[in-house]
């Protein structure tokens, strides 16, 4: 009877260990679908020197500014990412909602006047 008595007490948390365990899973699912293809890296190889990201980045700061625009202050940065790939480098954009993700996609294309980039939901 004690056996019956644990089940029936230990059910309720299972079901929602599952609960939380399927939802999880569904959100990681929606990051890898929806968000990751944004993310793409190209090889390092394939990359232009940091100095002519940098150059691209400067010679179109309107442009940024005007991306910047679309959400609230420093919620829209592009960046020179030089990190991965020693003297190479591609822009990373952080942006803040879907919504701008999508505008900023609109506006660039698949590249930023010939950089890759890759963008982030911060």
């Amino acid at each position: 009877m004690e056996n019956d008595a644990m089940k029936k007490h230990t059910s309720p948390f299972i079901v929602i260990a599952v609960v939380i365990l399927a939802v999880g899973l569904a959100f990681f699912a929606f990051q890898l679908l929806f968000i990751q293809p944004d993310s793409k890296k190209v090889a390092c190889s394939e990359l232009p020197s940091a100095e002519q990201v940098q150059n691209i980045l400067t010679e179109h700061t309107d442009i940024i500014q005007e991306l910047g625009r679309l959400g609230p202050e420093n919620t829209i940065r592009f960046d020179a990412d030089a990190t991965r790939c020693p003297g190479k480098a591609d822009i990373f954009i952080i942006y803040g909602t879907e919504k701008q993700r999508h505008q900023i996609k609109d506006r660039i294309g698949d590249n930023f006047f010939g950089i890759p980039y890759r963008m982030a939901n911060m």
